[in-house]
């Protein structure tokens, strides 16, 4: 019979049972090898209701059923509150138009009983409260010499009759850009401005900071007096040169100094292929020792001054419906212009030939202002040509190179039935005037000088803002691509000096295409060193 002896032993924190069998030695087991955990040891049991953290550096085990605690959320931050509007709206943008369109920008002035209409921008969208009174929104006013009147504000949608002098609405929806619709007092004089009140908010309720003129001061001015319109007088008819290349020079001296006169003629259409010898010319020395002395051009163009001992002599020439001339004219060198008015021309002969000296017709008096305000070439030559009878309507040409070099060349009859005359010559001395900034900037075309670029700027401007004129219509339908920058820019120096100078009782250029009205202002009378 085998007995079991069991004992028992106290524990403040509970029970513990232990066992041997009787009547055998108790073994005690052997440690584990290398460190490695007794698998037939049961684990401590877990006191005190504390949880063991597992060892992170222990490999699971995948046997191990034992659940495990989730790990707690992350708690999600508070959202911020959104931060107070208290920006006041500030204008930032004011544009003045001469028409409902919003297409013609105005000017620096504006004449008593026109229309105006102003676009004011602001920075961020403003109340828009209706009315006629001061409770409307925004506070809008246009100030005349001194003097508010405060603008209705209707609804975004008022029809147009609504829309009358002293309205202002939003532009199309939007409630940061509105228009207004104003008519100049008649009799008014002095200046124009926009003003926005105080009062004006944005729609979190920050005001203005305070009453503001808005944008430059237009001064308003009375209608300009009616301009004194100049015809150009009916080309004269000249009679043909003698065209006697026959002649020979008439006998001389070895002292004497001898030259000849010659002219451009034309009755084969609008192009000039020849001089020819121009007889009865005056030709008188102005300086020098001989100073006064004056001789007549034979049937030959020929004049001779004898027992001359001077390689050059200082000429005037003149003949009736001819330009005067004044030229130094050389025994052995071309012929050049006294007081050279801008670059010169590369021409072949017979400008190269020693003594020669070439006139051209008298150029009417209404185009000189022209040789004046703008650069020209020097010894720039008109001839009128009587022979092209085909065309009631006058033709004119420019001369960039060769023999022609620097010719303008009018085709016309008696009287002109389409256009002032002056505007023909005005678009022929427009190419004028670019052959002279080629050759200024050192440039093979016109269209690579900086003139050339700050007009096709302008132009551009001017079709986006305004839209084409029919001159831009013509350029463009009887013109090649590479002839539009040129031809249009003649085409708008032809009307600033030919219709905005003198002509017209309103200012054309400045109402339809008022970004090239400023590049001809600015660039047809620009000084070149």
């Amino acid at each position: 019979m085998t007995a079991i002896l069991f004992s028992s032993t106290g524990c403040d924190e509970g029970m513990q049972m232990t066992g041997d069998v009787v009547g055998g030695p108790s073994k005690t087991p052997d440690p584990p090898a290398n460190g490695e955990p007794d698998p037939d040891k049961t684990p401590d049991p877990v006191m005190n209701g504390e949880v063991k953290k597992p060892d992170p550096d222990k490999t699971p085990d995948p046997d191990d059923n034992t659940p495990t605690k989730p790990e707690p959320e992350p708690k999600k931050p508070e959202p911020e509150p959104e931060p107070t509007d208290t920006t006041p709206p500030t204008v930032v943008k004011v544009r003045w138009y001469t028409n409902s369109g919003l297409t013609r920008l105005a000017l620096n002035t504006i004449n008593p009983g026109a229309a105006v209409y102003v676009t004011v921008t602001f920075s961020e969208p403003v109340e828009h409260i209706t009315g006629d009174d001061a409770s409307a929104r925004p506070a809008l006013s246009l100030v005349v010499n001194g003097q508010a009147t405060r603008l209705h504000v209707l609804p975004h949608n008022a029809r147009d009759e609504a829309f009358v002098s002293g309205t202002c609405k939003p532009l199309e929806e939007s409630a940061d850009t509105f228009v207004c619709n104003y008519t100049i007092p008649a009799g008014s004089t002095g200046t124009i401005a926009l003003q926005v009140g105080g009062e004006t908010a944005d729609t979190a309720g920050n005001a203005a900071a305070e009453s503001q003129h808005i944008a430059r001061l237009f001064t308003i001015e009375g209608p300009p007096p009616p301009k004194t319109k100049q015809v150009v007088p009916a080309l004269k008819t000249l009679v043909p040169p003698s065209n006697r290349e026959d002649l020979p020079p008439p006998q001389s001296g070895p002292g004497d100094f001898v030259g000849q006169i010659r002219t451009l003629y034309s009755t084969n259409g609008i192009s000039v292929n020849s001089t020819q010898p121009l007889g009865g010319v005056s030709v008188t020395i102005t300086a020098g020792p001989r100073a006064g002395e004056q001789v007549t051009t034979d049937e030959g163009g020929y004049y001779r001054f004898p027992n001359s001992s001077e390689d050059e002599l200082y000429l005037r020439v003149e003949k009736e419906h001819f330009e005067p001339k004044e030229v130094i004219a050389h025994r052995a060198r071309p012929t050049v212009s006294q007081r050279p008015t801008g670059p010169a021309l590369s021409r072949n002969d017979p400008w190269n030939t020693p003594g020669t000296v070439v006139i051209g017709q008298q150029w009417p008096d209404a185009v000189r202002f022209i040789f004046k305000e703008t650069l020209l070439p020097d010894d720039i030559l008109f001839v009128r040509d009587d022979g092209y009878k085909s065309r009631e309507l006058s033709v004119g040409s420019y001369a960039y190179s060769g023999l022609l070099s620097g010719i303008v060349t009018i085709t016309a009859d008696r009287i002109s039935t389409n256009r002032d005359m002056l505007q023909y010559f005005a678009h022929e001395l427009g190419h004028a005037h670019q052959h002279a900034v080629r050759i200024t900037e050192n440039t093979e075309s016109w269209e690579e000088t900086p003139e050339s670029r700050a007009y096709e700027r302008a132009r551009e401007k001017d079709w986006d803002e305004v839209g084409m004129l029919s001159l831009d219509k013509n350029v463009t339908n009887n013109y090649p691509e590479a002839a539009h920058l040129r031809e249009g820019a003649a085409e708008i120096s032809s009307d600033y000096w030919g219709r905005d100078k003198w002509s017209a009782p309103e200012s054309y250029l400045k109402t339809n295409a008022p970004h090239r009205f400023r590049w001809a202002e600015e660039w047809l009378s620009k000084k070149y060193d």
